[in-house]
């Protein structure tokens, strides 16, 4: 079902003066919340308490809407404006299974319907502006998540105080195809801390929450269709993300675009490149006017970059480049003394 426009042209007319959300660092935002109007009928078995989480992966702020739907009434519809890296989640949205549409609109005019199936065993649903609009159902382990009486842990590890934990950092099983299972390692300094089975079910991602320790975990992954293993540092990367379909290791939804800025008051030329496990990914010259900026998403994929950035005069410097939630873009400036710097905005 669709939202109709003069609602949704509602919402954002009362959403930019006071909408959802509650950046960090800023001012909180009051949500939509639910539509008004007459309870709706709620048939259905009962089911866990629902949530609905929108991330916003594009460069800049994005406002959008959320409605869930059934039957041609509303049960729950909210808009939010977040920031580049920001998501915000909203509890007990659903109690009741079923199957609903879940629509999500943007200001910019990007739109899509997600036929929801809600069950007990999962716990909601996840958006994800990104070049599209990415939409998965999700389910958050607990101890009692993991198949069999494999090894597993009763709590995520406590932290050591080198970092600002929001939440603890988590390994993310993403299916988007039929009902898969997975063997999953998790080791830190050779002490294994998983070792257990776990069932996706189709388009859906379980979330096993794991730690709040900084570290080099070793991580791996085995399904009918093969493996993969490797390390994975916490806290730069708050999630490791393997995708069932292809096998694929990421960091989950990442900002991608790198800016490169002239903050000197005369022109520069500078060569940019973005390598990844000694491979070049993106390799490019510009010459800058004073106080010009440009933004190019040299990379597609989430993870660990090196970014280098010689000027004519200048030396060279190179960085490391976590294009991870919940950071935004990265930034990669020339001054007047031809000194080459670097930053990424996050939350």
């Amino acid at each position: 079902m669709r939202l109709p426009r003069r609602r949704l042209l509602a919402l954002l007319s009362t959403g930019v003066a006071g909408c959802g959300g509650a950046a960090r660092g800023g001012e909180p935002r009051t949500p939509a919340g639910p539509a008004s109007g007459p309870e709706p009928t709620r048939t259905g078995p009962s089911v866990s308490p629902q949530s609905v989480s929108v991330g916003n992966t594009r460069p800049t702020r994005q406002f959008v809407t959320v409605a869930v739907e059934r039957a041609g009434e509303t049960r729950f519809v909210e808009s939010r404006e977040l920031v580049p890296g920001e998501r915000h989640t909203t509890g007990d949205v659903l109690s009741t299974g079923g199957t609903y549409d879940a629509v999500v609109d943007t200001a910019d005019g990007s739109r899509t319907t997600y036929r929801w199936t809600v069950v007990d065993e999962l716990d909601g649903l996840a958006v994800t502006l990104a070049d599209g609009i990415d939409v998965v159902r999700t389910v958050r382990c607990g101890p009692d998540c993991a198949l069999g009486d494999g090894e597993r842990l009763d709590a995520p590890l406590v932290g050591d105080g080198s970092a600002r934990w929001y939440a603890p950092a988590q390994v993310v099983l993403a299916n988007p195809g039929a009902s898969a299972e997975a063997e999953v390692t998790v080791s830190l300094d050779g002490r294994t801390l998983v070792d257990a089975r776990y069932r996706v079910p189709h388009e859906t991602q379980v979330v096993v929450p794991l730690t709040y320790r900084s570290g080099t975990y070793r991580v791996g992954v085995e399904t009918a269709a093969g493996g993969v293993v490797g390390d994975w540092r916490v806290p730069e990367e708050p999630s490791r993300v393997v995708d069932f379909s292809t096998l694929a290791v990421g960091c989950g939804p990442g900002n991608t675009q790198l800016r490169i800025e002239n903050d000197d008051d005369r022109s520069h030329a500078v060569r940019v490149a973005v390598e990844r496990e000694g491979t070049v990914r993106f390799a490019e010259r510009y010459r800058l006017d004073p106080g010009e900026r440009r933004a190019v998403v040299p990379v597609a994929a989430s993870g660990r970059y090196e970014v280098c950035l010689r000027s004519a005069g200048g030396t060279e410097r190179t960085w490391t480049w976590w294009a991870c939630p919940p950071h935004g873009p990265a930034t990669a400036a020339v001054d007047a003394t031809g000194t080459a710097t670097f930053s990424q905005s996050g939350l």
